[in-house]
């Protein structure tokens, strides 16, 4: 007697199981999505609100709500610790490194020593609008991981919206 060929599955095991996954996966997102992600964008310009936002020295500050609210002056900063500094900047300096040159933004009080300094390698100043001089006599918060640098606490910025303005 002869026998009757398997009828062929129409997509394989393998293939099945696969799709199953990936149904399931995509339901579970979907289920957990969190509804304020879907919400219109603002109209440009508008994407902050009422929030305030400050401009030292033609850099243009990241608007942010209480940016300096649990700062640490400048002169109490703790090496290795992340830290939001605040300060008065005082001067400004270059100084050659292997990476090239770093500007440091040095803070204190004037005619005393230079108990913080906001560093800013060669490579990320473009990033920078205006001359640096313009935060001479602002004051300003940083917030990052202190490090010892030239046996200066610093904390090393890539970006202008890393230096903010405290509230008024």
């Amino acid at each position: 007697m002869r026998r009757k060929p398997p009828i062929p599955l129409l997509v394989p095991p393998v293939a099945l199981g696969l799709m199953l996954v990936v149904v399931f996966l995509l339901t579970a997102c979907i289920e957990g999505e969190d509804p304020d992600t879907t919400a219109p964008a603002p109209p440009p310009g508008e994407e902050f609100g009422d929030v305030p936002t400050g401009i030292v020295g033609g850099n243009e500050l990241t608007p942010v709500i209480d940016p300096c609210g649990e700062a640490v002056p400048a002169p109490a900063v703790d090496v290795g610790e992340r830290q939001t500094v605040i300060g008065d900047v005082i001067n400004v300096r270059e100084v050659e490194d292997p990476r090239g040159t770093v500007t440091l933004l040095e803070m204190g009080e004037q005619g005393g020593d230079v108990p913080f300094a906001i560093a800013i390698l060669e490579r990320d100043v473009p990033a920078f609008v205006g001359p640096f001089d313009d935060y001479v006599d602002k004051e300003i918060c940083v917030n990052g991981v202190v490090q010892e640098y030239m046996n200066t606490p610093v904390i090393f910025v890539v970006e202008p919206g890393e230096l903010v303005a405290p509230q008024e």
